[in-house]
């Protein structure tokens, strides 16, 4: 993600990257790689992606916590 680019050659780097990953950071895994990949897309505008993209969400819920508690 960090290496997706505009026009203009600038890349979407690692700041623009931690923004979005805190934004709201309530949201659910799914909702966070939505959101990280629409800011990826307004950043690089009408650059066509050059690379795949690939994201990974985990939820740390704490020792000893599992989804069903």
């Amino acid at each position: 993600m960090t290496e997706a680019k505009r026009s203009d050659g600038e890349r979407f780097g690692n700041d623009r990257l931690i923004s979005a990953l805190n934004e709201d950071r309530d949201i659910g895994d799914e909702s966070l790689i939505l959101r990280v990949k629409a800011a990826v897309e307004h950043f690089a505008g009408d650059e066509p992606q050059f690379d795949d993209m690939t994201m990974v969400s985990i939820t740390y819920l704490g020792n000893g916590a599992s989804l069903s508690d």
